[in-house]
């Protein structure tokens, strides 16, 4: 039984969210050189463990993700196909309990690989409070989603009561915000780690250049990482419009409002970063336009990519990791004007070129 679920459950997670991690572990790792990997390593840990708001934000992603993976493994549940599980019943309830276990812990290893080693390096800093948090945490977020799937299991025959009814709204949405109510509603958790994700990476950047001034070019390093960051979700996006969109190609909406409704749609995710950006830059005019341009640049350029290179996702991440290098020395060089209209300019005529093709819900 164990060995079925992990070959169903496990290996349908992490075919659908393989990209997810390497992409993190790319933001993460990706430009370490090898030789300076291992002090990388134990000086990560280190600014962890000695950081408690620090080990706080690791331990909300650790139960962001552990609320994702019992929503997914409660949808496979949900479907016909997976109706062979609640057979499982039928046997030793604490056998089925350990197997639940075992399938968290298996569905969780990439963030407990990077937990664990934490915890190792902890203890050889003499961080024993983190190191026993992060121990105690591990077991936590691996027996609760197992007790709560083994309860729906095998308690399935329990109705469950509502005790509070919310008024429903009808709000006549226009179609070109499917795309964003879709990623509220059905990747609400995709949405969420992403944006702590996000918020990381954006304020870890000033963080690491507080000693350089209010230079605009930090900012808009910091702008680009976290632009890039919602590169999952504009995949996500795309998939919901080619899936259920069709019907757009249809209506007659000309090139350049058909890119203008993309473009808010895409914009719309950056909004709180971009509103951050401009605070920063004491909501600067010319500053801001500089941000949007260049968050505009990197959104067209990955909408782009994904059509390029027809979803497969080992070649999105290698264009992630070139436009991130990129993005890199253009910011530094003071060319982030030219290469975010660079960027721009790819992104427009690709789309004229799919526009004229009529092929935005098919593979390219």
């Amino acid at each position: 039984m164990l060995k079925l679920w992990l070959k169903t459950f496990g290996r349908e997670f992490f075919a659908q969210h393989a990209g997810l991690f390497l992409f993190v572990f790319y933001i993460i790792f990706g430009a370490v050189p090898p030789d300076h990997f291992k002090n990388y390593l134990i000086a990560l840990g280190m600014t962890i463990n000695s950081s408690p708001i620090i080990l706080g934000i690791l331990i909300l992603i650790n139960l962001l993700f552990s609320i994702k993976c019992l929503f997914f493994v409660q949808k496979q549940l949900n479907d016909p196909t997976y109706h062979f599980v609640k057979i499982s019943s039928a046997s030793v309830k604490s056998v089925q309990l350990q197997h639940w276990i075992i399938l968290y812990l298996f569905i969780h290893s990439p963030l407990n690989v990077i937990n664990l080693m934490l915890i190792i390096i902890g203890i050889y800093g003499h961080f024993y409070l983190s190191a026993a948090t992060l121990t105690g945490y591990i077991i936590l977020i691996s027996a609760s989603p197992a007790y709560f799937t083994f309860r729906s299991v095998n308690y399935a025959f329990k109705p469950a009561i509502r005790l509070i009814n919310y008024p429903k709204i009808s709000v006549k949405k226009p179609y070109w915000t499917w795309p964003l109510y879709a990623l509220l509603k059905e990747q609400t958790l995709s949405l969420i780690i992403c944006k702590v994700l996000s918020f990381m990476l954006f304020k870890g950047i000033i963080w690491m250049f507080a000693d350089n001034g209010s230079d605009v070019r930090i900012y808009l390093l910091s702008l680009m990482t976290a632009t890039i960051s919602h590169s999952i979700l504009i995949s996500t996006a795309l998939k919901f419009e080619k899936n259920y969109m069709s019907f757009v190609n249809s209506l007659p909406i000309s090139n350049w409002l058909s890119l203008f409704f993309r473009w808010i749609t895409m914009l719309t995710l950056m909004a709180p970063e971009l509103f951050f950006y401009s605070n920063l830059t004491g909501f600067s005019i010319l500053n801001t336009l500089k941000g949007l341009v260049l968050c505009s640049g990197i959104l067209l350029y990955l909408r782009m990519s994904l059509y390029f290179t027809k979803e497969d996702m080992e070649r999105y991440l290698r264009h992630l990791f070139i436009l991130l290098i990129l993005s890199i020395m253009a910011i530094i060089a003071n060319l982030y004007l030219s290469f975010s209209l660079l960027l721009i300019a790819s992104g427009v005529i690709y789309h004229r070129y799919l526009y004229q093709k009529n092929s935005f819900n098919t593979d390219q």
